[in-house]
């Protein structure tokens, strides 16, 4: 039988034994003739295995008789390949067959359940049971036990070619539930920027209680929810998944991580609401959750993060006011919220963090005048809350920060006058004012910016509004005609009509409502208003 090359007897009730002629290549590989004889081809007498044969992942185990087994004809103990036995469950991975998992099977299994012979020639090792784990490409041990796994060089999923992926996803089903054996001594595990790595994060992840740092970053192909599990890693502290593909809520469990010092969850399909338990992270200084489907409002829970330096959730949906509890994290250098959608008013509370640095507003619909203490933090660099609806006036504050290099607040409801020392400031916003003066911060009423940024620089300066035409606010990117009720809008602007008394601003801005029948105003039989009672400013 020279040109047999696969043999397959399993599914039967064979006994007696093997011709050892069978069991050796090239109808079996050399690693199965060497590895497993002619359990490859079936299991013997009394063994089990769920395939009827010994596989890569695991060979044929002991199946213990039984009176009812040995009644049969033939006797099952008798019988070769056995898929199946009443009184043992098969233990996947037991090489040696003792009942339990040593960290080189696990790592065995691991390698052969990720199709490991494409990883690349330097992991073939972990194939091989004669070679100690410690000696393994992408292993880190301490004092001879596996403290660190790392596979951000191997080829997962793929057939050897790293630009060829295996298209059967039972070729490569993702991290085995297997890897719960290394609980005892598994402190980092990281497969990162792993393009065609996929399969889900199992729920055993969550037994690994000795893991410090868990990064399955840049796997696009990786998907499902986080496990609530993963609240039992109480020792973690850095749980990075960013830029996968993981989907659902972020389990309220995360709250008992209370360990974790770096969080990334950005870029992925996460929805749901940020739950209030992430406020009880004592030592988490990054939270970086940007560009996700979360909605709903942030928890006031974030002002008990008393470590928290960085918070990036920019690009999502969030809505609602920010809490002013934000302002209790008083170890903050930088906030993040850009385009989501924020209402209310800047909380004044933020002056209180004396640490920050970076606070980005930008595209919310954020309402209200900018408070004028946030001119007062120390060490504030760069402040935009460009793109909301912002009115009143840009605070003279802003002008003797000490460290502010970047203010943009174009796009709002700001009117004049722009501080004389903000214009004439050196350092702001790239030296521009030394060129423009003020229109290096926002554009004059009656010009605007071709760059839509609303304010002056090299590529784009200030320029006059065509004739007939003319903005509403600083900072214009564009210029209209203005009618009576654009004219009536911005007077309730600029005279702070919000904080009106309900009975004198109703109907104002409505655009549903004419203006004749906005509160306080008269119009004649023409629709001109004639005539107009607004309340005392006091």
């Amino acid at each position: 039988m020279t040109q047999l090359w696969m043999l397959n007897l399993t599914a039967n009730f064979f006994t007696g034994t093997i011709p050892k002629s069978l069991c050796k290549e090239p109808i079996l590989t050399e690693f199965m003739a060497e590895e497993y004889g002619c359990d490859a081809l079936l299991c013997g007498p009394g063994t089990f295995h769920p395939s009827g044969a010994a596989t890569v992942v695991g060979g044929c185990q002991p199946c213990p008789k039984t009176v009812l087994a040995e009644e049969l004809e033939p006797p099952m103990s008798t019988v070769l390949g056995r898929s199946s036995c009443e009184s043992a469950h098969y233990l996947v991975g037991d090489q040696n067959v003792d009942g339990r998992l040593s960290p080189k099977e696990v790592l065995r299994y691991i390698y052969f359940e990720l199709n490991g012979s494409g990883w690349g020639d330097k992991f073939k090792p972990w194939g091989d049971m004669k070679v100690n784990e410690c000696n393994l490409h992408g292993i880190t041990c301490t004092n001879d036990k596996v403290t660190k796994i790392d596979l951000s060089e191997a080829n997962l999923c793929t057939d050897g070619n790293k630009s060829a992926q295996i298209d059967h996803a039972g070729l490569c089903p993702g991290i085995p539930g297997e890897i719960r054996y290394l609980n005892e001594t598994l402190e980092q595990f990281h497969i990162k920027s792993r393009p065609y790595f996929r399969g889900t994060i199992p729920s055993e992840m969550g037994l690994l209680t000795k893991l410090k740092a868990l990064n399955l970053s840049g796997c696009p192909l990786l998907t499902g929810p986080i496990p609530s599990e993963i609240g039992l890693l109480t020792n973690l502290q850095i749980f990075d998944l960013s830029d996968d593909n993981i989907n659902g809520t972020i389990p309220a469990s995360i709250g008992d991580m209370t360990s974790l010092e770096k969080l990334n969850l950005s870029l992925n399909p996460l929805t749901g609401t940020l739950p209030s338990e992430i406020g009880l992270l004592p030592r988490l200084k990054e939270m970086r959750i940007s560009r996700t489907d979360l909605n709903g409002t942030l928890p006031a829970t974030l002002g008990n993060m008393i470590s928290l330096e960085n918070m990036d959730i920019y690009g999502n949906s969030f809505s609602g006011s920010i809490p002013h509890e934000l302002g209790e994290s008083k170890a903050l250098k930088k906030i993040d919220v850009f385009n989501n959608k924020f209402s209310g008013r800047i909380p004044p509370s933020l002056s209180n963090v004396k640490t920050l640095q970076i606070l980005h507003l930008k595209k919310n619909q954020l309402s209200g005048e900018m408070p004028s203490s946030l001119g007062e933090l120390p060490f504030l660099v760069w402040l935009d809350a460009s793109l909301n609806v912002l009115s009143g006036t840009i605070p003279s504050s802003f002008a003797t920060a000490p460290m502010l290099k970047d203010l943009r607040v174009h796009g709002n409801r700001l009117y004049e006058p722009i501080p004389p020392a903000l214009c004439s400031n050196p350092r702001m916003n790239g030296g521009n004012t030394v060129k423009y003066g003020c229109d290096a911060i926002v554009c004059p009423l009656g010009t605007f910016s071709h760059s839509n940024r609303g304010y002056a620089q090299d590529s784009s300066k200030c320029e006059k509004c065509p004739d007939g035409q003319t903005t509403m606010y600083l900072g214009s990117t564009e210029c209209i005609e203005l009618d009576q009720k654009d004219l009536l809008s911005m007077m309730f602007d600029v005279m702070d009509g919000d904080a009106w008394p309900e009975e004198y601003k109703k109907g104002w801005k409505d655009e549903n409502t004419s203006v004749c029948d906005w509160a306080g105003v008269t119009c004649n039989d023409k629709e001109e208003i004639i005539g107009l009672a607004i309340p005392r400013r006091h």
